[in-house]
Parts: C-alpha cells; structure tokens; sequence
C-alpha cells in the first residue's frame, strides 16, 4: 500500500472526540482511528422511574433545561422496552426497588450551544392524562 493514496473520510461532518490512533501508528482496515460527534445530532438520555414512565410517549415534546440556564424543547424518539437498573433502592426492606426505563429527546442543536456530557434536566407530565 502507498501511503500517498490512503485517504481517510468520514460520512458525517463532525467534530473528533477521541483519538484512537496517532500519526504513524499501524492500524488495521476496519479499525477506529477517531470518534466524531456530530453536534448537528445530539440527544439527550433521561432515566425515567418506573413509576412516571407511562406519562412518556413518543413523539412528545418535553422542556429540556440546562446549567447555563438556557432551555429548549426535545420530542421524545425512544423509550426503552425493558427496566433498568434501579435508581431507589430500598434498605429498609418494606417496599421494592424502583427500576428506569432509558428515554431519549431530540433537542434541536443547530446554534451548535450543546455538547455532548452536558447535564440536562428534563421537565416530566404531572399525569398521563393529557393524551
């Protein structure tokens, strides 16, 4: 192989989050060289207790609010099937643990002001009975 025709191309416009491999290390085909994030396609994950997470459907818009102050709406385009891991455990042994459900909200992010690790809080129903 000629060095001078390795190319290295990425099919999304990103920034690099992580450096696998330095110039003049030997990789493999296949092998991850670099992490992109695309900033253009960020989402923000919430842990929802099971006891609030029949108040979540998708395609609902929640206010997602972060440290700066600054807010935004996500519409909800995942909710997980299937319980997590418990968020209250209970050490006093008279109830049960309280499992989470993994829910994920698209936040426009096209002024480019979210980073991926950044907290959000997210804004739940009050009830299920809006809809």
């Amino acid at each position: 192989m000629i060095l001078d025709e390795t190319r290295i191309r990425s099919p999304i416009d990103g920034v690099v989050d992580v450096r696998a491999a330095l110039a003049g290390e030997v990789v493999s085909p296949g092998q991850a060289i670099v992490t992109l994030v695309n900033p253009a396609n960020l989402w923000v994950r919430i842990d929802v207790p099971e006891t609030y997470i029949d108040r979540i459907r998708l395609g609902e818009p929640l206010s997602v609010r972060f440290p700066s102050g600054m807010e935004k709406t996500g519409t909800v385009f995942f909710r997980g099937v299937d319980a997590d891991y418990a968020t209250e455990r209970d050490v006093s042994r008279t109830k049960r643990d309280i499992k989470t459900f993994e829910v994920r909200l698209r936040v426009d992010n096209r002024d480019r002001r979210i980073w991926p690790g950044l907290t959000a809080y997210v804004t739940l129903p009050l009830s299920g009975n809006e809809k």
